[in-house]
C-alpha cells in the first residue's frame, strides 16, 4: 500500500478533478455513472498494475486497498469492465 499512499500525496487530486467532465448524474434511462474522479482512480490502477479492464474490475471486487484507493465504499458496486 505504500506505493498507493505515496501516489495520494503525490497528485492535487482537486486539480485532476477539475479537468474532468461531471459524472456521477444518472441519464434518462439507466443506473446513476460513478463519479469522474473514481472512474480515473481506477484507469490509472489499471495502467500502474497492467490490468485488463475485466482484471481490474476483478481487483476492485476484492482488494480493499484498490478500493481504498479508488473511494469506492464496501456496499458499492465496482464499475464493470464494459
Amino acid at each position: 500500500m505504500k506505493a498507493l499512499d505515496g501516489l495520494e500525496g503525490l497528485v492535487d487530486w482537486g486539480e485532476v478533478e477539475a479537468l474532468l467532465p461531471a459524472g456521477g448524474e444518472k441519464a434518462a434511462t439507466g443506473r446513476p455513472g460513478y463519479p469522474a474522479l473514481q472512474l480515473f482512480r481506477a484507469l490509472l490502477l489499471g495502467h500502474l498494475y497492467r490490468l485488463s479492464d475485466v482484471a481490474l474490475s476483478n481487483q476492485l471486487m476484492r482488494d480493499l486497498l484498490f478500493r481504498r484507493f479508488c473511494r469506492i465504499e464496501l456496499e458499492q458496486a465496482v464499475p464493470d469492465p464494459t
